[in-house]
């Protein structure tokens, strides 16, 4: 398996990552994390938790997501108190209300989106010196581009292409040779590429 490295100062930590964008995969570390720690809040929960801890709602797409990974007892008390607060206490929300209801912030997302400008941060305010494996996702790319000072882009763009380029040499080992003798790096450079484009969503 690859290894992504994206070294900085001393004071920086570094970015790691087994393979694929080094910052998708500790985004997706911490989006697993968030929800399973929501999971055990709502379950252990009395009925008056939801009510102070603040939630109001969570997006559709991490609603599906903690609905795969719990119980149906937990989903179910989750899923009520959302009903509940679109409904409204008395049952007499109109339709502006409840779309307001629906539009809150989801507690999941504003976790991944502040993680996700910590991570981007820890490449673009350091000294950029190499990378090897994938390196980032091109979604990613331009965040980092965006952040950084003007010495560090040109570095960083270049890691970039480097990184692409070893993904096009094992697209093409893949290509023409035999899927189950070939090493798990070229056959995983599949998903890989395809990370590469569209980060881990």
């Amino acid at each position: 398996m690859t290894s992504t490295t994206i070294p900085g100062n001393k004071d920086a930590e570094e970015v790691k990552a087994s393979e694929g964008c080094p910052i998708c995969e500790r985004i997706w570390n911490i989006q697993f994390d968030a929800l399973a720690q929501l999971q055990y809040n709502v379950g252990k929960g009395d009925e008056d938790y939801l009510e102070t801890s603040g939630l109001y709602g969570i997006c559709g797409k991490h609603l599906r997501m903690f609905n795969r990974i719990t119980s149906s007892g937990i989903s179910s008390k989750l899923l009520r108190y959302l009903i509940r607060k679109s409904l409204g206490e008395d049952g007499a929300n109109g339709a502006m209300n409840i779309f307001r209801e629906y539009h809150r912030e989801c507690p999941v997302c504003e976790c991944l989106e502040l993680a996700d400008m910590e991570e981007v941060r820890k490449i673009a305010e350091v000294p950029f010196e190499k990378s090897t494996g994938d390196f980032v996702c091109l979604d990613h790319l331009k965040k980092v581009l965006a952040s950084t000072y003007p010495a560090n882009r040109e570095k960083i763009l270049n890691a970039y292409k480097d990184s692409l380029q070893r993904l096009f040499d094992q697209l093409k080992v893949l290509e023409t040779g035999n899927y189950y003798q070939v090493s798990a790096d070229v056959k995983s450079s599949l998903w890989r590429s395809v990370e590469k484009f569209s980060g881990r969503k």
